[in-house]
């Protein structure tokens, strides 16, 4: 190790240290698996067959769960990596639609809007909505539906509609 690797470490040593941000030897952060199965009792299959009907309403098909890719995301932060591990996990489904129409989005919008009549509700918006179509609606039990405007690989614009559970156990 040079001198100003050394002086890096120990600068970078020293903030750490002073922020209270020296890392835990456990994972603590987020639920466990037996706390959800306590609580919610929710699992990640019933967690997908969920949240592939509530993107089935936003996209105006039905969608299989056993067909679509199902993304899980772990409930927990491992404190040393700040990677989320699970279980338990959150279910994501998503479905892109590639430079829309004015009349294409028009009517997205419409069917995400109709998770309203399921219960959902529209949440505020945050500093990274970049445009109107960008929205999260979220119900009681801790479903949420995003849309996100966003431009795609070749430059065109593109809408994606997400579909998120709450942390299910596996």
């Amino acid at each position: 190790m040079n001198r100003n690797q050394l002086c890096l470490f120990v600068i970078s040593a020293a903030v750490a240290v002073a922020a209270g941000c020296a890392p835990s030897p456990t994972v603590d952060e987020g639920p466990t698996n037996e706390e959800i199965m306590q609580s919610t009792g929710l699992t990640v299959a019933e967690a997908t067959r969920v949240a592939a009907a509530n993107l089935s309403v936003a996209v105006g098909v039905p969608l299989d769960p056993a067909r679509e890719r199902v993304v899980k995301v772990g409930c927990r932060t491992d404190p040393e990596s700040l990677m989320s591990i699970g279980p338990p996990y959150r279910v994501r489904l998503s479905h892109e639609v590639a430079a829309p129409s004015p009349d294409v989005l028009a009517e997205a919008m419409a069917r995400v809007e109709k998770l309203t009549d399921r219960g959902f509700e529209l949440q505020p918006r945050t500093p990274n909505d970049q445009t109107p179509e960008d929205r999260t609606y979220q119900d009681d039990k801790g479903y949420t539906v995003i849309t996100s405007t966003s431009v795609m690989v070749l430059g065109g614009p593109g809408l994606t509609i997400y579909s998120n559970s709450p942390c299910a156990a596996e």
